[in-house]
């Protein structure tokens, strides 16, 4: 029972207020700001795991730069219906 409660804890005042942004040559900037906050968590994850992604093999081939990043195309519309060559 001891568990539960701790983790139905309502927890105040856990809110990221500062970040660390690591800059160009290796130095770091602490950012502080909402608007430099947000944007510096935005850049760490989001950004860093598109470039991940980009490196996988199914981003490498012809259908990748037929389709794009949505394939909204003829030519995905062909694979999806099975008529691509």
């Amino acid at each position: 029972m001891e568990e539960t409660q701790q983790c139905n804890e309502q927890r105040e005042g856990k809110s990221v207020r500062e970040v660390d942004v690591q800059r160009e040559y290796g130095s770091t900037m602490t950012h502080s700001t909402e608007t430099e906050v947000r944007e510096g968590i935005w850049n760490k994850n989001h950004r860093k795991r598109s470039h991940v992604a980009e490196r996988a093999p199914i981003c490498q081939g012809k259908l990748r730069q037929v389709c794009g990043y949505t394939a909204l195309s003829p030519v995905s519309d062909a694979v999806l219906q099975g008529n691509y060559k």
